[in-house]
């Protein structure tokens, strides 16, 4: 098992190389396989360009990185108006200089995020440590390629996940984990921590926050069991040996399926049922 650590590969650069598999490409595949194709191997993937992932991205700059934030933020001003003349020329001048544009009001919630990161001491201690910030691993193993980008990989084994939610409830965030296939990253990650380092890290820590104030913060291990369910790295190397296998039948008979081939009974939420 071979890996390689590049430091500074820009997102853009990291996405393009689909001969890798990442979280978000098998993610993709595990819920349709005809989609992971026409995408990722047909080459019709486009990257996501929404409010939320352009706030999500920001927040984790000024958490992690806020020396570059002038570099990679165009900033409206707060009466901005894109219908007027001059609204019109200053948006051409900020998609002209290549960063990504936020809008004044999204940016108060980027900075009230990033306030309440620095005056929350758990978040404040898991980010205040020597490592390395959105470094990519790419690395090989039984024949497939993979790629992970942890948000911090510190120097002393633990890694932190920095996740903007709605809410950062214990049991709602939960639920949306387990929807957003949290579980399949943390096992990713894990796997590429150890064919870089030879060793699994020494813990794998969720810091989520809440996208409007107060900014609520709540922090989650990934490798603890809990009276009602085994640990989410233990659940999420179970889904990923699962969807691997998948990958490599489906690659090896070129058969890509979609969701399904026959008719079948639909069957409506339990909330409906009379």
């Amino acid at each position: 098992m071979t890996a390689k650590f590049i430091k500074n590969l820009s997102m853009e650069d990291y996405q393009a190389n689909t001969d890798h598999l990442s979280k978000t490409m098998l993610s993709v595949g595990s819920d349709c396989w005809a989609k992971f194709k026409y995408q990722f191997i047909d080459g019709n993937y486009e990257t996501k360009d929404t409010k939320s992932l352009r706030v999500g991205s920001a927040v984790h700059t000024l958490a992690l990185e806020p020396e570059k934030w002038h570099e990679e933020y165009f900033v409206l001003p707060e009466d901005y108006d894109g219908r007027t003349s001059a609204g019109k020329a200053l948006k051409a001048d900020a998609e002209e200089s290549g960063k990504s544009v936020l809008r004044y009001q999204d940016v108060q919630d980027v900075l009230g995020m990033a306030d309440a990161i620095k005056k929350h001491p758990l978040a404040l201690g898991l980010l205040d440590a020597a490592g390395h910030v959105e470094s990519s691993i790419f690395w090989e193993q039984d024949g497939v390629k993979y790629k992970c980008r942890p948000d911090l990989m510190r120097n002393d084994g633990l890694i932190v996940d920095i996740k903007t939610c709605q809410t950062a409830h214990p049991k709602m965030f939960a639920s949306d984990a387990y929807k957003f296939k949290y579980h399949v990253s943390v096992a990713l990650t894990c796997r590429g921590y150890q064919a870089l380092y030879g060793k699994m890290p020494e813990e794998y820590v969720f810091l989520c926050i809440e996208s409007k104030a107060p900014y609520i913060i709540s922090c989650f291990t990934s490798f603890e069991a809990t009276d009602f369910s085994a640990s989410v790295l233990e659940i999420g190397n179970i889904a990923l040996d699962k969807i691997i296998e998948q990958y490599k039948q489906n690659k090896a008979n070129d058969v890509w399926p979609a969701y399904q081939d026959l008719i079948q009974p639909l069957s409506l939420p339990a909330y409906a049922q009379v």
